[in-house]
């Protein structure tokens, strides 16, 4: 196995169709974060990105994306926005991760949703969580009929929640492909009120993420395209969602709603228009995403594994560093502290946050 790295741009077209074709007959590698295009999206906006080219046997096996931070650490390529992370290989591809990482100029690799199909890239895992996806494979019907066979009122309480919206607001309109830039700036600002009013992470802080979304919004390709959905009543924006999209896989990124409206669940209403869109859109699958909230349960009918942890040399600054971090909380933990002693590992998480943007 022999690594050439290069940076995003520097693909060729002969490139760029190698890697669209194995991701083509892996199904395990069907979402749209696998696709070349989101890779060189990426790369538009960092300098720290770069692909591994994998040779086997003289012929290119595989593509593996990935950010470099300090000191050879390795992220995959989007950082703290990629909800999928992989090589772009064939299912039965030998990769031997050592190699890989050696080979990129990596001393470690810090993963946060690492299919666990991959099972050669993992080094250490910590969490292993299910990515929640609705399969529309049946068309919508039978996915409607199974949900409510199963006991999800979800789809009822919806319709309930809508009516009463329209009786007591307005007339519904919604948009499945909305390109108007003021929608998306308005999707964002709204996104971040959110982050402040639950003290999150402020990821459109950093001017890469909201750079990102835009460039991606403006993308609308067979293969590969950035969808902003809407819903309004008159010239009132309710909800929106700021999502990407495969061939055949959407996936639930950026959802966002009125909180004045709140009661309305304007939310779950546009996620239901979302599912009955997928066949306008051409897609036969919505990827929730990792999470155990309520609304992914009841939607959900199958789930991907993905794997947060961590690989690398045991002596390297990156992994040395994260020992002593781990040390540090599980030392507070075991203190008779009470809640301050998980401040430490709440305050590492905080900082990791940030930094996980930058």
């Amino acid at each position: 196995m022999k690594i050439h790295v290069i940076r995003p741009e520097e693909l060729t077209t002969e490139q760029i169709g190698i890697w669209a074709g194995l991701q083509a007959r892996n199904p395990a590698l069907m979402s749209p974060y696998f696709c070349p295009e989101f890779t060189l999206a990426v790369g538009r906006v960092r300098r720290d990105t770069f692909v591994a080219i994998i040779e086997d046997a003289g012929a290119i096996a595989g593509f593996f994306p990935f950010q470099m931070r300090a000191f050879g650490l390795g992220v995959p390529i989007g950082g703290p926005l990629s909800d999928y992370q992989g090589a772009i290989a064939g299912p039965d591809q030998a990769i031997d991760t050592f190699t890989l990482l050696r080979g990129c100029g990596l001393t470690s690799f810090k993963y946060s949703n690492l299919l666990v199909s991959q099972a050669a890239l993992h080094g250490r895992d910590e969490t292993i969580e299910p990515s929640h996806v609705i399969d529309l494979s049946q068309g919508y019907d039978a996915y409607v009929d199974e949900r409510r066979k199963s006991g999800s009122q979800v789809f009822t309480k919806t319709q309930r929640q809508r009516r009463k919206l329209e009786r007591e607001i307005g007339e519904l309109r919604w948009v499945l492909k909305d390109t108007d830039p003021r929608t998306l700036a308005a999707v964002i600002d709204w996104k971040r009120q959110q982050y402040r009013r639950t003290r999150a992470v402020d990821g459109f802080g950093y001017g890469w993420t909201e750079a990102l979304i835009k460039d991606l919004h403006r993308m609308d390709e067979p293969q590969f395209g950035g969808v902003l959905s809407s819903l309004w009543i008159g010239d009132r924006l309710i909800a929106g969602h700021m999502g990407m999209r495969s061939r055949t896989v959407w996936h639930h990124w950026y959802p966002i709603y009125d909180p004045e409206l709140g009661k309305y669940s304007p939310g779950q209403i546009l996620l239901l228009k979302m599912i009955e869109s997928c066949t306008d859109l051409g897609v036969n699958t919505i990827d929730l995403g990792k999470g155990n909230y309520e609304f992914k349960l009841r939607l959900a009918n199958r789930a991907t594994d993905v794997a947060d942890g961590y690989v690398g040399s045991p002596l390297s600054l990156p992994t040395l560093a994260r020992r002593a971090r781990f040390s540090i909380e599980r030392m507070f933990e075991r203190l008779p502290l009470g809640p301050a002693s998980h401040w430490p590992g709440k305050a590492f998480r905080r900082i990791e946050g940030h930094l996980s943007y930058r």
